[in-house]
């Protein structure tokens, strides 16, 4: 449907950059063309990923109002205002814009995506192991990939260098965390950052295999290296593409 709304996006240097996309500019598309963003793999800003994930969007003047029925301002923090144009018949009083919603984008995405849109269930606001957040607006299918290729990273590492013991304890930890983020995403009760956890369970709840101990190096090294990552490491490759 020929709806054209303009995306506007503030940057990290603090200048703004908008797009225009001539359809599917009401709340439902819209919607879409911010989880397309949301789950794109590409590096940079929103705003990058925005354009990359999204063929339609032709960058615009900021100032560009002809023709365009809905406005989507999106913060660096991940705010969101949403306007739609609210014709007047009037000849002696001009368009108006109304806010129809206020809130952070993903916020957005699950009130108004579509069931189809949202193949990978709704976002989610938790606490995962990034540095640069402490939390972050997810979705389980993202941390399942995470969890998925750090998992097999850890297991590749651990078998070629063995004596890196600090490193391998580095990335347990980072396995660990990942995990303790999807039973929060999940409500599950979280265990502590400091706990040693038992045997790492794939994100559908099943064992990835019984010798996929993390928790110490010893559990490793009474296992089949070759096993392990024979089963792990077609899931990453998936997961990357």
């Amino acid at each position: 449907m020929r709806t054209l709304a303009q995306y506007s996006f503030v940057l990290r240097d603090g200048g703004k950059v908008a797009f225009h996309i001539h359809n599917d500019g009401y709340a439902e598309g819209a919607a879409a063309y911010f989880l397309f963003a949301h789950l794109s793999s590409a590096r940079g800003s929103f705003a990058d990923r925005f354009h990359r994930a999204n063929e339609r969007a032709e960058i615009c003047s900021m100032d560009s109002d002809q023709g365009v029925l809905f406005r989507y301002a999106v913060a660096d923090d991940g705010s969101l205002v949403a306007r739609r144009r609210v014709r007047n018949d009037r000849g002696d009083a001009v368009d108006k814009w109304v806010v129809f919603f206020r809130g952070h984008y993903a916020e957005f995405i699950n009130r108004y995506a579509l069931p189809a849109d949202l193949i990978e269930g709704p976002l989610r606001l938790i606490y995962t192991p990034r540095r640069a957040v402490a939390s972050e607006w997810v979705t389980r299918a993202q941390l399942e990939r995470r969890h998925t290729i750090a998992l097999a990273k850890l297991l590749d590492y651990r078998d070629r260098y063995p004596e890196m013991t600090v490193n391998i304890e580095i990335q347990e930890a980072e396995v660990r965390e990942l995990w303790r983020a999807i039973e929060q995403f999940d409500g599950q009760v979280v265990r502590p950052s400091n706990s040693k956890a038992g045997p790492l369970q794939s994100p559908r709840g099943k064992p990835f295999h019984a010798s996929m101990r993390v928790s110490g190096y010893a559990d490793h090294r009474r296992a089949n290296p070759k096993e392990q990552l024979n089963f792990v490491l077609p899931l990453a490759r998936r997961s990357c593409r």
